[in-house]
């Protein structure tokens, strides 16, 4: 079919016609229909992101668990699935130090101890404290490393990060190496200092020196 030369009015007049209306509409329908499913998990990780650091902000440990659970009515999979959400937040994180392989751990029922729910929930305060700036040592026991692991051959060098020293480390001892740090620091920057004012002392006895010859 040969093509047809419209006029700007002649244009404008079809593109305002039913027809061309009603394919405009179908095609908004089907890339509302592909983007909605993206769409409806940012809007519920936002939503249930801000309610968990607004309960993480306001309440203690105990509190916040017990608020969790009476929320999500003691659902497992409900709480997994907030869970699972969390980490994997955390995860595309910059700091992330344990590797985008690593996955949670896996948590099952058991005959005696807590409640599988009391642990997910346990493990979701966690993973809120360290989205909220707290050690990732917090959550190294809820981490399975497996998946990262080579399977055979010689072991890479891995590379020591901060992070790990510290997971190796008590609170206390960790205090202790920042003190230790700033003291250095403070040293220093008094040698510095003295530095400074032996040479000014020794630039002065020059010039009264050379003045007096």
């Amino acid at each position: 079919m040969d093509s047809v030369d419209l006029t700007p009015l002649e244009r404008a007049q079809l593109e305002d016609s039913p027809g061309m209306s009603d394919l405009s509409f179908l095609s908004d329908s089907l890339a509302s229909e592909f983007n909605l499913s993206g769409i409806v998990k940012e809007v519920k990780f936002l939503k249930e992101y801000n309610r968990l650091v607004s309960w993480y902000r306001d309440l203690p440990e105990g509190m916040f668990i017990s608020r969790l659970l009476r929320e999500y009515k003691y659902s497992e999979p409900d709480l997994e699935e907030s869970r699972m959400m969390c980490f994997e937040a955390l995860k595309a994180y910059d700091d992330f130090p344990f590797g985008v392989q690593a996955d949670l751990n896996g948590r099952v029922t058991t005959r005696k101890g807590e409640k599988l729910s009391v642990k997910l929930a346990t493990d979701i305060y966690k993973l809120v404290s360290v989205m909220e700036g707290g050690d990732y040592c917090e959550i190294r026991e809820l981490i399975s490393l497996s998946k990262s692991r080579p399977s055979q051959g010689k072991t890479p060098k891995k590379t020591i990060t901060g992070a790990d020293v510290s997971c190796f480390m008590t609170s206390g001892e960790v205090l202790l190496l920042k003190d230790n740090v700033t003291a250095l620091q403070t040293d220093v920057l008094n040698m510095k200092q003295m530095l400074h004012a032996a040479e000014k002392i020794r630039s002065d006895q020059m010039k009264t020196f050379t003045n007096s010859l």
